[in-house]
């Protein structure tokens, strides 16, 4: 009789416009709103005053509610605009018959704790019965290409992102570094923790690493940057509230840490000194998602083991590692002290390094083949140039000979002379043969103005009649003086001597 008394009045507490409402779960209506929370638990108990056992009641579904809420968070590991950006997905689509578990689970994510009623609390209970039974389900095949499998697709439609299949990187500089716990006593500030925020290459549940080439923009996103808890998605409004902030980065062989300063005033700060005094602090980077390159799909997970090339930070979260919320990179961690640890814990390391070195010996030849490919069509391409740039010389060289031809032609230079110049004039560079031509034609301009009436070979071998009748005259006075008896051969080459002399003067008188 009791329990019915008590369901007949569904009452809940709701924050509406910053103030603590009494309502009706079942109608939606409003008893009445409060400055505090105190205040509207209050009139809670006093609407259940007729029933034995109300105050107790009152205060078992205010536990509920926070025991239901913590669980929800804990288990649920997507904010609300992961899932909002996962629905936009057509993925998102071929598992689940409706979207209704998006909408539920959107609705909860967005909704503070204090403005849950027995509607916000039955959509969680769903929810964590839907996760907890699915995740041991077989994974099954991906339904499409660039689709996980319809377990996994089910799963982010009610909030939960699988953890991705960890894939083997074999990373010779990689040195993993292990805490050492020491006593809190003896911390002199304990406000100060080492954390290894971003470990290269060690692959995280996004199935993406940080590697030593990992750009983490810092003309995007600021030195310093502030800390939180499980990135404030706890859902309080203490949780949105960073604990405190980075001072300093710093690169180093196991990848990049940062220095934390804790808020000492902070309630939250003394349990996470204890938890990196005792080695039980983890850590996860929120980055700027326009900026992250290789860009993230749709799910959040790489099909691929990436690496981040650009990285920016935008905040750091501390861990308190429980059974369901735990840092996407195992390797990230926080602590007072640390040691080197130069090989990593693992199962067949022998058999998953023989398989990475295989990998990278299969890429590296990979590499030397496209390699070996470009320089042979560099060595085509060059070839074909210098043939290109060879017939264009030879025409330009063509259409020069063609000219110099032409202009020597013009100078009446004899055509023996012209071959003789172009037969010199491939020797000679191209700008010094304009100069030899026209020291030519100077040369030629010369000799005409000392001999103005000098005469070509042509002219000279064709003498005018009369001085072929002269000449005639001449020679036959000259053998009719002599007897034939006084023949004297020395006379007549003497007489042959005057005609020639004769002939010239002759010729150079016209």
């Amino acid at each position: 009789m009791l329990f019915v008394t008590i369901w007949a009045m569904p009452y809940d507490i709701i924050r509406r416009e910053n103030k603590y409402c009494v309502r009706n779960s079942e109608t939606g209506d409003i008893k009445h709103c409060y400055r505090t929370r105190r205040e509207a638990l209050r009139l809670l108990r006093a609407l259940y005053a007729n029933v034995e056992d109300a105050a107790e009641r009152a205060d078992e579904i205010e536990r509920e509610r926070d025991e239901v809420y913590r669980k929800y968070h804990e288990l649920v590991n997507m904010s609300a605009s992961e899932l909002e950006r996962w629905a936009e997905s057509p993925c998102s689509r071929k598992a689940s018959l409706t979207r209704a578990p998006i909408r539920r689970n959107l609705h909860l994510l967005r909704t503070p704790k204090e403005e849950w009623g027995a509607k916000e609390l039955e959509w969680a209970k769903r929810t964590i019965s839907f996760i907890s039974r699915m995740r041991g389900m077989p994974n099954g095949e991906p339904v499409s290409e660039g689709c996980p499998s319809a377990r996994d697709i089910a799963l982010m439609n009610w909030g939960y992102r699988p953890r991705a299949e960890r894939a083997e990187l074999v990373s010779l500089r990689f040195k993993h570094v292990a805490c050492r716990r020491v006593d809190l006593a003896d911390v002199e500030r304990p406000e100060l923790i080492w954390v290894l925020a971003m470990p290269f290459g060690v692959i995280d549940s996004y199935n993406s690493y940080f590697s030593e080439r990992t750009d983490r923009r810092l003309d995007l996103v600021p030195e310093q940057v502030p800390v939180f808890e499980y990135h404030g998605l706890r859902g309080s409004a203490l949780d949105a509230q960073p604990i405190g902030r980075t001072l300093k980065w710093e690169k180093r062989a196991e990848g990049w840490w940062a220095l934390v300063e804790l808020d000492k005033s902070d309630p939250r700060a003394e349990r996470f000194q204890r938890a990196a005094a005792d080695c039980m602090l983890e850590a996860s980077v929120g980055m700027l998602r326009a900026g992250m390159y290789p860009q993230p799909p749709a799910t959040g997970v790489y099909e691929q083991p990436t690496e981040l090339l650009q990285a920016p930070v935008v905040e750091l979260s501390l861990i308190v590692p429980s059974e369901t919320g735990r840092a996407a990179n195992e390797a990230a961690v926080g602590g007072y002290a640390f040691e080197e640890v130069r090989s990593m814990p693992c199962v067949d390391c022998e058999k998953q390094q023989n398989q990475g070195a295989d990998a990278l010996r299969s890429e590296l030849e990979s590499l030397r083949a496209q390699l070996a490919a470009m320089r042979a069509e560099m060595e085509q391409l060059a070839q074909a140039k210098a043939q290109a740039e060879e017939m264009a010389r030879q025409e330009r060289l063509a259409r020069r000979r063609e000219q110099h031809a032409q202009r020597l032609m013009q100078m009446q230079v004899p055509k023996s002379i012209v071959d003789e110049l172009l037969d010199i004039f491939g020797d000679i560079p191209e700008g010094d043969q304009d100069r030899i031509i026209e020291v030519v034609g100077r040369l030629i301009d010369h000799v005409r103005a000392l001999q103005p009436s000098a005469q070509t070979d042509s002219a000279r071998a064709a003498p005018s009649p009369e001085q072929r009748a002269m000449l005639l005259t001449q020679v036959t006075k000259a053998q009719h003086a002599l007897p034939e008896h006084q023949y004297d051969p020395q006379l007549i080459e003497a007489d042959r001597a005057f005609v020639r002399a004769r002939y010239a003067s002759i010729n150079v008188q016209r």
